[in-house]
């Protein structure tokens, strides 16, 4: 048996989009931060100090370019806010998912690892050791059971190797796995069909495995599993020895929380003439610290000098998951900034067309116009603005969000529930940010406006 550690390969892949999802919220930022602090510095510095002197400070033509560049900038601030709030909520979901997938087995259980080579374990007897410290540690107030493994589930190792079915060689590589009888009962994994591992699995009994859903799907689709054999594929000058299927469980993921279910086969310890395991799991009914010093002193009862370290699947999982968790807290915090530079933006444009429009308002009014009307008519202006920025929007999320493909789980790039949500919120908060000025001028005295001009 050979364990295979894939950790170094697994990190490099999965950060791969990072660098390029840091880099384009990074590249927004700077943009944003330019255009909407040079353009209004420029324009300012290229006015006309005796036109800006002149009664009224500006000419209806600045007032006109003005106004202009105020909603281009608004229209362009809600592009990239629904950009980065359309970011924000497809990686929320997506972490969402990661915590909620189906792993197949309790994920609070205490993994156990231990070393024994600098004991005086000899290596022809570490399975009769581990065998020992697992009766040690059911006798642990708070433990409920334990078991010896191999591989812990997430835990970055994999075994795995191609099998023979009938003499042929399988395309598809099985990961495989060692552990003790009560195994399965530890992690809470349901037993599908025939009988899990005991004492008739002897070194002088034929070869007992037990293997989950997707082995007996991919390997016998139209026969029961219980009772067919399997090989592992040969190697050069080894021994080919042949599997009985035992038993059959639920699926239950292996090295990554993201994969799809692969094909596991499980191997009894009592029948592992390399003495695989070193690490045990515990079902404990105490928290990880308080039960630890217990188990380490049973550890030390039977092989003094042991090196041992404690974790748990869930905190695996959540070493795992840091990536995610980081993008969707960093693309939340850009998201909610964008929405209020937006609705700051749309607040500001719209005071500026309010105070541009006083007379024209006092005039409605004085002719008859409902103050709902006039606070219809500004918030319909807004609403134009809002509906530009939107569509452009739509199209920028679009393309950009698909270099954080890679960072997804269950969901698309272009999930239409994200979008929708993040086109709904940012339309509320540009309505509330335009709703304001445009109360304030339906309560405008048309008489003292008039006067005023």
């Amino acid at each position: 048996m050979t364990l295979l550690s894939t950790e170094s390969n697994r990190i490099f892949v999965d950060l791969t989009p990072d660098w390029r999802v840091f880099a384009f919220m990074a590249v927004v930022v700077v943009l944003a931060c330019v255009l909407f602090g040079l353009t209004p510095a420029l324009t300012a510095t290229g006015t006309n100090p005796a036109r800006a002197m002149q009664a009224g400070g500006r000419s209806a033509t600045d007032a006109r370019e003005a106004l202009a560049l105020r909603r281009s900038l608004v229209v362009l601030q809600v592009a990239l806010s629904l950009v980065l709030v359309v970011g924000a909520l497809l990686f929320a979901r997506s972490l969402r998912n990661l915590a909620s997938v189906e792993l197949g087995f309790r994920p609070d259980v205490i993994a156990t690892s231990i070393d024994l080579r600098r004991t005086a374990v000899q290596p022809e007897a570490r399975q009769e050791t581990l065998a020992e410290i697992v009766t040690r540690f059911r006798s642990v107030p708070g433990v409920r059971q334990a078991a010896e493994v191999g591989i812990v589930p997430l835990s970055g190792l994999a075994w795995n190797t191609r099998v023979a079915i009938g003499g042929r060689v399988q395309d598809q590589f099985v990961y495989f796995n060692v552990v003790g009888g009560d195994y399965f009962s530890v992690m809470e994994t349901p037993l599908v069909a025939g009988r899990p591992f005991d004492g008739r699995d002897r070194q002088d009994a034929p070869m007992a495995a037990i293997v989950n859903e997707t082995f007996a799907r991919l390997y016998f689709p139209n026969a029961a599993p219980i009772g067919q054999t399997f090989q592992e594929e040969p190697l050069p000058g080894a021994p080919r020895p042949t599997y009985h299927i035992v038993g059959l469980v639920r699926d239950t993921k292996y090295v990554d929380v993201r994969e799809e279910f692969l094909p596991i086969a499980y191997l009894p310890v009592s029948q592992d003439p390399q003495q695989t395991p070193l690490g045990i799991v515990v079902q404990s009914a105490l928290p990880l610290g308080s039960v630890t010093p217990a188990l380490t002193g049973a550890i030390n009862e039977v092989a003094p000098g042991a090196m041992v370290s404690y974790n748990t699947v869930t905190r695996s999982i959540e070493m795992r998951l840091v990536a995610e968790r980081l993008m969707a807290w960093l693309s939340g915090f850009f998201g909610v900034l964008a929405m209020l530079i937006a609705s700051i933006g749309l607040y500001g444009v719209m005071s500026y067309i309010v105070t541009r429009r006083k007379v024209e308002i006092a005039v409605r009014m004085a002719l008859g116009a409902e103050p709902r009307r006039v606070t219809r008519m500004m918030v319909a202006e807004s609403g134009v603005l809002l509906a530009v920025g939107v569509a452009i929007g739509v199209a920028l999320a679009s393309v950009a969000l698909r270099y954080a493909e890679g960072l997804l789980y269950g969901l698309t790039p272009s999930d239409a529930t994200s979008f929708a949500l993040a086109i709904s919120m940012l339309g509320i908060v540009g309505v509330l940010a335009a709703w304001i000025p445009a109360r304030r001028a339906s309560r405008v005295d048309p008489t003292r406006a008039l006067h005023y001009e």
